[in-house]
């Protein structure tokens, strides 16, 4: 077991006065690891990892072990981030050159206005990409315990 630490460093001087903030997470009694950079085409979705509450497979996590994630986006082009959930709802993501997508949680839950006529509490089922215009290059983390 190790201890994981995630640093995000935002550091910005705004008229003279330094705004910056560095936050720190540590997330105890990691196990496992999963470090991936792939090349995903432009004409469809690639799936990167998948997420269920029984089994584990190469690319699967279990949903009860699951600590932090995170998704970069390491190209020059904008990537749509796809997020499926067993109760078959979509969710997208435009994720810029350069940047991350965190995860904290496999849950998703919530409602939308006007109160009461919709709700969902599901577990993600999947994460997948889709390139803008070209192919990107995408990492991706993952932790479990």
């Amino acid at each position: 077991m190790a201890d994981l630490t995630i640093q995000i460093n935002e550091k910005i001087t705004l008229d003279g006065t330094d705004r910056g903030v560095l936050t720190t997470q540590t997330i105890s009694n990691i196990n496992n690891i999963d470090n991936r950079i792939l090349t995903c085409p432009s004409s469809s979705y690639t799936g990167l990892f998948l997420f269920s509450p029984s089994s584990i497979d190469a690319a699967t996590f279990s949903t009860g072990s699951f600590k932090y994630g995170r998704v970069t986006n390491r190209s020059t082009v904008p990537v749509k981030l796809l997020v499926q959930t067993n109760g078959n709802s979509n969710y997208t993501f435009l994720i810029n050159p350069s940047s991350t997508f965190f995860l904290s949680n496999t849950s998703t839950s919530g409602s939308a206005l006007p109160s009461g006529s919709f709700t969902f509490n599901d577990y993600i089922n999947e994460i997948q990409v889709q390139p803008s215009g070209s192919s990107a290059t995408i990492e991706y983390f993952i932790a479990t315990t």
